[in-house]
């Protein structure tokens, strides 16, 4: 059976992606077991010839050049990034389209969200703003969801509390305001958050206090923000819901925070999972090891990683005798070479402890020099 199905799947696709078949084999496996039979095609030894025949295939066509690369979720590139916010705050306070959209966008960004399980949910009471111990405002989650990554029930770890959207009073697209300004035109009777539009109000906006009907949206409602949102804004390419989720993660990795505030943030709940959001160097960083190479290749330093010349306070020669003047500058040159001696085994052992550091940090692009300066909140 296993042979047949993958057999019929090269005849349909020549060309597969190479976790198309094994996903198809796993699939299998969970409706056989969904059926409670006594069957793992996947361990037992009475599959290993149909294992070790798919695990020919894929080398096989790995050989020949026409394996394909398992294609993930496109992170947002940073010119149509500009565009999202622009279209979505020049226009949220006369379209309820719009200001719809804009929430969806904003929660979608600072929660780190799918775009579709989370929002179909969330009540109009989902919300609470508060402010922390400096006095800023910020808006964070009072229920819990329904996830991917937690199912509830007894066996279910619970999601991450307290993650908070924060205010940027200097962004006009400020999250807190745009979503005290959708609340402020949601129906009384509203239950949801997210609700169909009032027809009225699409014509007649300025005329309208309310612009939404108690009426929820589902979640197939959901399927179509982000496309809208990309033929409106004239964004480059297509995107996805799911590629908010991988840009968040992006721009978290690429402005330095280390791996557990980021799966803190995203619910991940280990770091073989994250790594998956970022297989892909951004250009800069390609680009900056590209250098790197060019400059090897032309037996030139990189720039990037250049030693830093160590400065020492200049000597003062007050005596007119030159054998003293000689004496002091090799006394000088030699306190030189041994603290540059001295900084590199330092170097050495600092890149010695980091390279045998088990786990994540050590084998993944994610930075894991902590940054210093204050996460910048601005609105992308």
């Amino acid at each position: 059976m296993l042979m047949e199905g993958q057999k019929a799947c090269l005849k349909i696709r020549p060309q597969s992606i190479t976790n198309s078949l094994v996903n198809m084999r796993a699939a299998i496996n969970r409706h056989l077991h969904d059926l409670d039979l006594d069957m793992d095609i996947v361990r037992d030894k009475e599959f290993l010839h149909a294992n070790r025949a798919l695990d020919g295939t894929l080398k096989n066509q790995t050989k020949k050049g026409i394996a394909r690369s398992t294609e993930h979720k496109k992170v947002i590139n940073t010119n149509d990034l500009r565009k999202i916010p622009t279209y979505l705050s020049t226009g949220y306070r006369s379209s309820p389209i719009i200001l719809r959209q804009a929430v969806w966008f904003l929660i979608s960004m600072h929660f780190v969200t799918r775009g579709m399980e989370f929002h179909y949910q969330l009540l109009r009471d989902s919300f609470e703003i508060k402010a922390d111990e400096n006095g800023d405002e910020y808006a964070s989650l009072t229920q819990e969801t329904l996830q991917k990554n937690f199912q509830g029930g007894l066996c279910s770890e619970e999601a991450p509390q307290d993650r908070r959207m924060y205010a940027v009073n200097e962004s006009e697209l400020c999250p807190l305001k745009v979503l005290r300004f959708y609340l402020d035109h949601l129906h009384p009777e509203s239950t949801h958050l997210f609700n169909h539009c009032d027809k009225e109000a699409l014509l007649f906006p300025e005329k309208k206090d309310t612009w939404y009907i108690p009426k929820p949206l589902s979640k197939k409602g959901f399927s179509s923000f982000m496309r809208d949102v990309v033929k409106a804004a004239d964004l480059s390419e297509s995107y996805t819901p799911h590629c908010l989720r991988a840009t968040a993660i992006q721009k978290m990795n690429d402005a330095g925070h280390e791996a557990r505030h980021i799966m803190y943030m995203s619910g991940h709940r280990s770091e073989s999972s994250l790594r998956c959001y970022n297989r892909e160097c951004s250009t800069k960083q390609k680009k900056d090891l590209s250098m790197t190479l060019a400059c090897a290749a032309a037996g030139k330093e990189s720039p990037l990683h250049a030693p830093v010349p160590l400065a020492l306070p200049s000597a003062t020669i007050t005596s007119p005798d030159c054998d003293d003047q000689r004496q002091l500058a090799v006394s000088n040159a030699d306190e030189q070479v041994s603290l540059s001696l001295s900084q590199q085994n330092d170097n050495r052992s600092y890149m010695s402890q980091f390279l045998s550091t088990s786990g994540f940090m050590a084998r993944s692009n994610f930075e894991t020099v902590p940054s210093t300066s204050k996460c910048d909140t601005r609105v992308l």
